[in-house]
């Protein structure tokens, strides 16, 4: 699956019955973060949070509303709620009437707003549905389906306000409904080459509904995709088991799409010898007798072949290519990596060939390909990385995007890709070196295997990461590799809680750092685990950072590195920072399976400017991806603390103890948080969720070594 659809919108404004003639005054957004605009100029709109809720609420009343009703809504015992609330309206009144057009209106005690000659997206949709959606035909379901640009209200949450909070919740969820059924309806109109986009939306929309996963299936089915299906029904029936669901209907389901389309390609007439998007060959192939094979280096390897263009315009040729040239020279930016230059892989060009046969000529394991469609102002791409000698696809992504900007959108595609790449050859590499299980590994496929487990992030993986990277240090003293596991091992046993020998370990992690980086300069991932190391542990932040930039000059596509600034600078005390890396991070990298990190990141950079709301979304979307993470947990339960939610911090923490019962807020590794305001209103939170706070400290489980006063850099 990859990035939606992104529809023109046309506006469902024309031809409606009832309504004025012409274009609408005012465009009002609510399916995404509050805007209003005339004539496509976004006007002000006033920083209260409460003035913008209730031009929200009044948007969507079908009849005037009571001020007694609205002030119960907004205020929690003010002062004087009706002078509040006319003080709303005054702001209101600014931004929606004119000299000949007044909009507010006051009926005796109740208030309505006239937005009979103005677009609103919601109640466009909310029409909709009333008029019925199996009616509506695809053209109005892809224009409506546009209007989604977000999530209802983003970011309108109002602290200490269940009245409103409750009515935001009940239309976040009413407008998904909507959203869902609309989407639904399309994937069973629109052509094959929509359908995927759609699905992508509908998916993440209603990812527990076994409705879009066999639209799916059977599409993919349909196809003759069928690697891509059972790779899907994997996923699903893990992420069903997590939540108590039972997938077997869907996997009954996948078992005749597959019979069907098989049956359907069967019955198909012979197709001309074209593989893949790939023209016919020109030549011959060598015979195997013929053949040049070079031996596997011992780093990752890879070829990037031509890109098919499949857009039906020769002159988009130029594009596809582009687009592979552009990931050969990030790849080779990668020092782990060994990629075959431009001129070798792009040999295949139009050739129809055999990937064993490809990977066995170049001397390569991994093979990545792909096709470029460009129609109509936007692109599609798809890239494909497949293990050359068994054909297996070890990783694939699409995107559809518009093409307003190609040369932004080729950038950012490439670095994703890349980035998520990256992550990928790391897990295969590491699930390739267990395979050979032989007794004499040489340190590079024992390296594979560690940071493998680096990556699993638990407790026993990390151990074995950690004792790994020993293992390499006793065969080669002067391997960078070995080092760099060690301290990788070390520090993330130290972060996750994972040990009661953490200033061993600290000592043990520094070390082996900074003989990592002495021992080869040129690889960002020893960059990246001394900047670790010195930050989070050491509380070195300027250090920390100027190693993550070195690692970043290495290879300008490293997402951990991005993330590790993110984190630094959460934890000291710079929110903005902190957010703007991690966001690059994710997006570089939206598989990664760290995720979890990141996710807290920006729970504590929004805890940190007192959005409590935002921080404990973020925390709880961490702590359900990662459920041994204790940061992820402690953040839950304060910001819920500091939300007044008494039983959902109570909740929070007490998870927190059952998983590390010996866990304290004197135990907290904040030693890199500078601000001390910042974390007493952290540690606050966490003794109103009740946790304990022992003054003798001793916590075995989590406890992290305390810092020289003097190695910290102050802040804030």
């Amino acid at each position: 699956m990859g990035a939606s659809v992104e529809i023109a919108v046309e506006s469902p404004w024309k031809n409606r019955p009832g309504q004025a003639e012409g274009a609408p005054s005012l465009d009002v957004r609510l399916l995404r973060s509050l805007t209003i605009s005339r004539e496509g100029v976004a006007l002000p709109l006033p920083a209260s949070r409460k003035v913008r809720a209730l031009l929200a609420y009044l948007s969507l009343a079908p009849h005037p509303v009571a001020r007694s009703q609205l002030c119960e809504l907004l205020w929690d015992v003010p002062n004087d709620p009706r002078g509040e609330l006319r003080w709303c309206l005054s702001k209101i009144r600014s931004v929606l009437d004119e000299p000949s057009r007044r909009r507010v209106e006051a009926q005796g005690d109740a208030v309505r707003l006239d937005l009979s000659d103005c677009f609103v997206d919601a109640v466009e949709i909310a029409r909709a549905a009333r008029e019925g959606v199996k009616a509506l035909a695809p053209e109005r379901l892809r224009a409506l389906a546009g209007l989604f640009a977000g999530d209802f209200l983003e970011g309108l949450e109002i602290d200490r306000n269940p009245g409103f909070n409750g009515w935001l919740v009940a239309q976040r969820r009413r407008f998904r409904d909507l959203h869902a059924a609309l989407l639904e309806h399309l994937v069973r109109q629109v052509s094959e080459d929509e359908l995927f986009g759609y699905l992508d939306q509908w998916l993440r929309l209603a990812p527990f509904d076994q409705r879009p996963h066999e639209v799916l299936l059977n599409a993919l089915a349909r196809r003759g995709r069928v690697r891509e299906g059972d790779e899907h029904l994997v996923a699903t029936a893990r992420l069903f088991e997590a939540e108590g669901l039972d997938c077997k209907p869907l996997g009954e389901a996948w078992r005749a799409a597959r019979a069907q389309g098989e049956r359907a390609l069967l019955a198909r007439p012979a197709a001309p010898a074209i593989a893949a998007g790939r023209a016919a060959p020109s030549s011959p192939a060598p015979s195997p007798g013929e053949e040049t094979l070079l031996p596997l280096p011992e780093n990752p390897s890879i070829a990037v072949l031509p890109f098919a263009n499949t857009s039906g315009d020769p002159e988009q040729e130029y594009f596809a290519e582009g687009m592979a040239e552009d990931i050969i020279t990030e790849l080779s930016r990668i020092s782990a990596f060994f990629v075959v230059a431009r001129n070798s892989s792009f040999t295949y060009r139009g050739r129809c060939f055999d990937l064993k046969q490809v990977g066995r000529e170049l001397g390569v394991r991994y093979i990545v390909e792909g096709s470029v469609r460009q129609t109509g102002g936007r692109v599609r791409l798809t890239v494909n990385l497949i293990e050359a000698e068994t054909g297996k696809n070890v990783w694939s992504e699409r995107y559809d995007r518009d093409l307003s900007d190609i040369f932004v959108v080729q950038d950012e595609i490439t670095a994703g890709l890349v980035a998520s790449m990256q992550t990928q050859l790391v897990l295969n590499e590491g699930l390739a070196a267990e395979r050979q299980n032989r007794p004499d590994l040489p340190v590079w496929d024992l390296a594979k295997r560690g940071l493998k487990e680096i990556y699993q992030l638990t407790r026993p993986s990390l151990e074995r990461a950690l004792a790994i990277g020993r293992e390499i240090g006793g065969l080669d003293p002067v391997s960078a590799k070995g080092h760099q596991l060690v301290a990788l091992g070390s520090y993330h046993l130290i972060l996750m809680g994972f040990t009661d020998s953490a200033e061993t370990l600290q000592d043990e992690a520094f070390r082996a750092a900074r003989e990592a980086v002495r021992y080869d300069t040129r690889d960002e991932y020893s960059q990246w685990a001394l900047g670790m190391v010195l930050g989070s542990l050491l509380g070195r932040y300027d250090e920390a950072v100027s190693a993550f930039r070195e690692a970043l000059r290495m290879n300008p596509n490293f997402s951990l590195a991005f993330a590790s600034l993110g984190s630094i600078s959460g934890y000291a005390c710079h929110p903005d920072e902190a957010i703007a890396n991690t966001e690059i991070a994710i997006r570089l990298n939206p598989r990664d399976p760290s995720l979890f990190f990141r996710y807290s990141t920006l729970s504590l950079a929004h805890f940190v400017k007192g959005d409590f709301v935002t921080a404990r979304d973020w925390a709880q979307k961490s702590v359900s991806s990662k459920s041994e993470w204790w940061l992820g947990h402690a953040l839950r339960a304060a910001s819920r603390a500091h939300l007044e939610d008494m039983e959902g911090a109570r909740e929070a923490g007490a998870e927190l103890i059952r998983l590390f019962p010996n866990f304290s807020i004197n135990s907290l590794p904040f030693r890199a948080v500078q601000n001390r305001r910042h974390l007493e209103v952290f540690r606050a939170g966490l003794r109103k969720a009740g946790l304990p706070d022992l003054s003798g400290g001793g916590a075995a489980v989590i406890s992290f070594p305390r810092v020289k006063r003097e190695a910290l850099v102050q802040r804030g």
